[in-house]
């Protein structure tokens, strides 16, 4: 088995003499090796965390990386062709539609969510509902966008914490949310809209102005005042963010 280099997902160049370039081929092979030898026992749950006894635990129906095995799946397929790969991720396709019908399941995850997943399985495939169901999220992630303050709130308020998560989470941003402005970058790219655009931008911008620090290190939350959209000070996570 050859891998080739693919074009959406945009490998990183491999520079340097043959020998690294072989040792790199040899430790693709071996990942894509693994994800056939795994898949039966996966199954249809999502890998999250692996565990000192060699198993994983699992992600819950609206973890935050539950996209992230179909992520490789949809990689796999392209590097192989194999349709095993193709079923098996597709198959998943389920837990994303039931993310779109709970709106306290939705954060600004839905870029991790929905990018690994359904905008994959649009460009590697023309699937239709897969490009449906992603500018749905995306457009739900456009909703958190603040345009006064020109950010995109991390979480929601849940009235399992009461007051406490809501005063933490309200105009709160972070900094992982750069990761998930592809979605909204796809999105205007697919519809030509320059709201996503402009929110990706806008955070961003956001991101660069306010958590990284004159060293440049970085926050890896930022508060805003929710009423106001004023800059109030960054910070660190706590547990009430989960």
């Amino acid at each position: 088995m050859r891998i080739e280099r693919n074009s959406y997902f945009n490998a990183v160049e491999m520079v340097g003499n043959r020998p690294n370039r072989e040792r790199h081929q040899q430790a693709l092979e071996r990942c894509i090796a693994k994800l056939r030898q795994t898949m039966p026992t996966i199954g249809l749950r999502n890998p999250k965390i692996g565990l000192p006894d060699q198993t994983w635990s699992y992600c819950g129906p609206f973890d935050w990386v539950v996209s992230f095995h179909a992520g490789q799946l949809w990689l796999a397929l392209e590097l192989t062709g194999d349709p095993s790969f193709l079923n098996a991720a597709r198959a998943r396709r389920a837990i994303f539609r039931d993310i779109l019908r709970h709106r306290d399941a939705q954060d600004h995850d839905l870029g991790f969510q929905f990018s690994l997943s359904c905008v994959a399985e649009w460009l590697l495939t023309g699937d239709r509902e897969a490009r449906d169901l992603a500018l749905e999220a995306a457009a739900r992630l456009l909703e958190r966008y603040r345009p006064d303050a020109r950010y995109i709130q991390a979480w929601n308020a849940r009235s399992i914490h009461g007051g406490i998560r809501s005063e933490f989470v309200n105009g709160r941003v972070i900094v992982d949310t750069m990761q998930n402005l592809a979605l909204l970058h796809w999105a205007h790219r697919e519809t030509g809209r320059g709201d996503f655009a402009e929110a990706a931008d806008g955070h961003a911008e956001t991101t660069l102005k306010h958590l990284v620090r004159a060293d440049d290190t970085s926050f890896h939350t930022f508060l805003f005042d929710p009423s106001s959209g004023k800059p109030l000070r960054g910070g660190d996570p706590s547990r009430i963010c989960g």
